[in-house]
């Protein structure tokens, strides 16, 4: 009988033992676990900060091109502006020299 219940306290404890072995087992995965997520998770937002960043500059990038784009346009219509400015200023000219001309040839014929 004592035989017995000492085997069945070794039982007890070697059981006991591979419980908390068992327990220790399955926190070491967890943790295991926790740190792969947590990994992941730190890789996937140094990513999308990447991400954003790019998106940042390219965006700085095409505001540039587009105001270099919009002055040289804004440069040429001025250059037209001031062309066609010049263009009717000479056919004024042209004009007042022709009825100046006419004058005289009417001042020419009257006299």
């Amino acid at each position: 009988r004592r035989v017995r219940a000492r085997a069945r306290k070794r039982a007890r404890v070697w059981y006991d033992q591979r419980q908390r072995a068992w327990q220790r087992q399955r926190q070491v995965e967890r943790v295991k676990e926790f740190n792969v997520d947590r990994r992941k998770r730190i890789r996937d937002w140094e990513k999308q900060k990447e991400q954003i960043k790019n998106d940042k500059l390219r965006r700085q990038r095409d505001a540039k091109i587009a105001k270099s784009e919009r002055h040289k346009q804004q440069e040429k219509d001025r250059e037209k502006r001031i062309a066609a400015r010049r263009e009717a200023r000479a056919k004024e000219r042209e004009k007042e020299k022709e009825e100046a001309r006419a004058k005289r040839k009417k001042e020419a014929g009257l006299a």
